[in-house]
């Protein structure tokens, strides 16, 4: 009875395991979004979160798939200037970092059980947002994926106005 027991929690834990790497992901791609509205002042953008597929749910200019793997934000991109483009492409990692930050000081000053729910969702948000930021920072680059850290290596060897 216990194993069963077991099963039925690890499947209900999946919709909300899915949910919080939505969180993760979609405040990474806020970032970006943040960094791109201060930094270019345009309103061209879209943001997809999820890997591409069927669409669960499209409102705007947000369209969520199914497979939380993760994000893109798309906008009209020019390079004014290196300052310009590295803040965009820094403002995903760093709003990751911001949350690690926090979740690491809610962790050790506020949350006194250590058993519950809470405790267990703020671990996996802890290591899922950590994972997001080194593999966003390092610069990696492939015909499917370029991440963060390769964006900004690219515009700090570019050539600007």
């Amino acid at each position: 009875m216990d194993v069963l027991m077991f099963i039925i929690k690890w499947i209900l834990m999946i919709p909300f395991m899915w949910g919080l790497l939505f969180i993760s992901i979609f405040f990474h791609e806020m970032g970006h979004l943040i960094m791109y509205l201060i930094f270019y002042r345009e309103n061209n953008w879209r943001i997809e979160i999820g890997s591409k597929g069927k669409k669960s749910l499209e409102i705007g200019r947000f369209t969520i798939y199914p497979k939380m793997l993760t994000g893109h934000i798309y906008y009209n991109f020019k390079k004014y200037n290196k300052l310009n483009s590295i803040m965009v492409s820094a403002g995903g990692p760093l709003v990751n970092l911001i949350l690690i930050i926090f979740i690491i000081i809610y962790l050790f000053n506020f949350c006194t059980d250590k058993t519950g729910l809470l405790y267990w969702c703020l671990c996996f948000l802890f290591y899922h947002n950590l994972s997001l930021f080194v593999t966003a920072v390092i610069p990696i680059k492939n015909k499917h994926y370029t991440s963060d850290g390769w964006r900004i290596l690219d515009d700090l060897r570019g050539d600007y106005e």
